[in-house]
């Protein structure tokens, strides 16, 4: 039996040291595109991706 109204969230903050901001952003919003465990959890799981 599944149970309506389960909605799992997951929260991503790398912390990138030694780069600028926005191409940190950048480049972690690309790699989230093509990183397998995105893809395998894409319309399942809502992702926030936050760059500290």
């Amino acid at each position: 039996m599944w149970c309506q109204g389960l909605n799992f969230a997951f929260n991503f903050i790398p912390n990138v040291t030694g780069a600028d901001r926005e191409k940190s952003e950048q480049a972690v919003h690309e790699a989230h595109k093509v990183c397998p465990y995105s893809k395998a959890i894409k319309r399942n799981v809502d992702v926030e991706l936050v760059v500290v």
